[in-house]
């Protein structure tokens, strides 16, 4: 057996990584989200094709943020019950 990957196997993992990528032009996210019509990142997914240059933009720079990242009643509730019980134990 040798240690040494041809070059035939190294040209197919290229292909399969490329597969990865989310299909918004210039993203460097692997895809996240499939549709019936694409497969994208969780930044391009949700929105329209034309806003996707924005989007690519507001990642490079660091502002961009997911749609709909809102915080559930559940998980408030949750951890405003967490943190009121810590109150109660001893140290």
């Amino acid at each position: 057996m040798s240690l040494v990957r041809s070059r035939f196997q190294r040209d197919e993992d290229a292909v399969d990584d490329r597969q990865l990528m989310c299909r918004a032009n210039g993203c460097q996210n692997r895809w996240s989200v499939q549709t019936a019509e694409v497969t994208a990142c969780s930044y391009h997914a949700f929105s329209d094709a034309k806003e996707w240059p924005h989007i690519t933009d507001d990642i490079f720079r660091g502002i961009a943020a997911l749609p709909g990242r809102k915080e559930s009643p559940t998980v408030r509730d949750m951890k405003t019950r967490v943190r009121g019980s810590l109150g109660n134990f001893p140290l």
